[in-house]
């Protein structure tokens, strides 16, 4: 994605500057002590880059971690390696938190007895957004998704005004919701429920995702 390379490439030229200015003679390999400190601050960012969790709530946007890709991982690695070399300060910080990252009784495990993998809630390779099955509803989620795959049904139903103010019952709100997730979302899957509430029956009634 393009915000991908944005960040693989701020990566790149970050590493490429603190090499050069960390690092006053090539050869000899002298670091320069007026860069030695404020260096936690952007330390601490690229762990967040790379090891920050998804919150539950987040179904859109670019839910982290931001750096997702293969080479935009090793690019965040080797900024952290540059920063550690030849740097007692820089190294220490970075070994203390890699030593926390790798201990199961810190909080990052805290909430869960099952080792996170971010990889496991990310878009596929493949470039699609999946719907969670809630119950008995894999023919609504499968008829929905066939929907979203024809782009002129999809680019008309994205650009009508939903104009109920309830949103919450609104079915074209919820559909445009459903579109606009399978199309923009970074995550794994998106949970279709508020589409299903809002999909009613003779009745009035919301579906019922229990009853096939």
């Amino acid at each position: 994605s393009n915000v991908d390379n944005a960040l693989f490439g701020l990566l790149v030229v970050a590493r490429v500057l603190v090499e050069s200015v960390f690092i006053a003679d090539p050869n000899s390999r002298r670091i320069r002590a007026a860069y030695k400190s404020n260096a936690k601050h952007m330390l601490d960012t690229l762990f967040e880059l790379l090891f920050k969790l998804p919150a539950a709530a987040i179904t859109s946007g670019n839910p982290p971690p931001q750096a997702k890709s293969h080479r935009t991982r090793s690019a965040a690695f080797n900024l952290l390696a540059s920063y550690a070399r030849e740097h007692k300060e820089n190294f220490q910080h970075v070994a203390k938190k890699i030593l926390r990252q790798m201990d199961h009784n810190t909080i990052r495990f805290n909430t869960s007895h099952w080792e996170y993998s971010w990889v496991e809630n990310c878009k596929s390779s493949a470039g699609y957004v999946g719907l969670v099955n809630i119950g008995c509803i894999c023919y609504m989620n499968s008829l929905l998704q066939q929907l979203h795959m024809v782009p002129e049904f999809r680019k008309q139903v994205l650009a009508l005004e939903c104009r109920e103010k309830d949103k919450r019952e609104s079915f074209l709100y919820q559909l445009q919701t459903i579109f606009g997730n399978l199309q923009q979302s970074s995550q794994l899957c998106f949970d279709p429920f508020g589409f299903v509430h809002a999909f009613k029956d003779y009745d009035g009634n919301p579906t019922d995702p229990r009853v096939q």
